[in-house]
């Protein structure tokens, strides 16, 4: 959150390359909601996957969700600084996750991100989090 701050007080609107008259801050997050906080937690291990790779340089294409991801410490501490703007959890969940990372950031658009095995998972996930976020 420290580069935001410091982006915001640096924030020259009359600087030469200045498109914007004021800072503008877009927060690119994860997500994974599906209808059950368990059910979302367990498909998120899939993107958990993905990181341990880039932690042991061994990237392989989007695997099956398992019950439990095994990490080294190094590759858990790895993995969470990765993932550390992520919402999982049942949409109403992840909608409030969302909305606190707003807050923290006072960001004024969210890209959102999901990695699923299933791309009628990934789907359903994005459904859910709209749905959600519209109705909070």
């Amino acid at each position: 959150m420290d580069a935001i701050e410091v982006y915001r007080r640096s924030f020259d609107a009359s600087a030469p390359t200045a498109t914007l008259e004021e800072p503008y801050v877009m927060i690119a997050a994860n997500v994974l909601a599906a209808d059950t906080e368990a059910e979302a937690r367990r498909q998120f291990t899939t993107h958990q996957l993905l990181v341990r790779g880039m932690a042991r340089n061994n990237r392989t294409p989007l695997q099956p969700p398992v019950d439990q991801v095994e990490l080294t410490p190094a590759e858990a501490a790895f993995v969470e600084q990765h993932l550390a703007v992520s919402a999982v959890g049942a949409p109403q969940q992840v909608a409030e996750q969302l909305e606190q990372v707003v807050e923290v950031t006072r960001a004024d658009e969210l890209m959102l991100n999901s990695y699923a095995f299933d791309p009628e998972v990934r789907a359903r996930s994005f459904e859910l989090t709209a749905q959600a976020w519209s109705e909070s």
